[in-house]
């Protein structure tokens, strides 16, 4: 009980801070910060060949979103089928099948999380960390920048566009006049700014506590007859 009213107590008193921060990350403010990242984020912006300034309308934030989604989804796919080949095996996991392969990456691609796999007996380290830690990382992102796609158009639109009273200009072609954003840079900037560093707390504060981090195979225990 101590630990759950400690916990509460905890996001309670980190919410506004942390959702101010998370608010000036999302609205691309020029922040202090900011030389801490650039020197990450630009190389990305180059190679995705984006201006994170330049705000996209509905029809290309939403093609950027399905876009991503297949490349990150293909790549976890190929990882998951063809990891007894690449590195960070020691404990040999076998290649996925397919189908198997094809749900896991679905799973944790739609933030389902659901698990048909035997853990560290069927996943590589390296599937683990990118393929399952990747993707809790960079998808929350994905769904956050949408939502604040998706709030952007709403205030842009003025009340009366919500009516049936202005027939004049189609609905369909207001929306995709509406500035909601740029996708790349809503993706990440909070993956870097905020829950990257987050998460390596967190993975500091557990580490402190005794959880394992290792590359060492796991331990091989022998279960004799008698």
């Amino acid at each position: 009980m101590l630990e759950f009213i400690l916990l509460l107590v905890i996001v309670i008193i980190l919410a506004y801070p942390l959702g101010k921060y998370l608010a000036c990350i999302m609205q691309n403010r020029e922040m202090k910060i900011d030389p801490l990242f650039n020197w990450i984020e630009k190389p990305i912006y180059v190679v995705l060949g984006t201006n994170p300034k330049q705000g996209m309308n509905v029809k290309t934030y939403s093609l950027s979103f399905v876009i991503s989604c297949l490349v990150i989804g293909m790549i976890t796919w190929l990882l998951f089928m063809f990891q007894a080949s690449l590195p960070l095996n020691p404990n040999h996991a076998p290649n996925m099948s397919w189908d198997l392969a094809l749900h896991t990456m679905v799973s944790f691609l739609t933030n389902t999380n659901q698990q048909h796999y035997s853990g560290q007996s069927q996943l590589s380290y390296l599937s683990q960390m990118v393929g399952i830690v990747g993707l809790q990382i960079i998808t929350p992102m994905m769904g956050l920048a949408m939502v604040v796609a998706t709030v952007r158009a709403l205030f842009s639109l003025p009340a009366k566009d919500f009516s049936a009273i202005d027939h004049q200009i189609p609905f369909n072609s207001k929306v995709q006049k509406i500035n909601v954003g740029n996708y790349w840079a809503d993706v990440i900037r909070p993956t870097f700014r905020f829950l990257i560093p987050l998460c390596m707390v967190w993975s500091l504060l557990l580490n402190s506590q005794g959880v394992p981090a290792t590359f060492q195979a796991g331990p091989e225990v022998q279960v004799s007859s008698d």
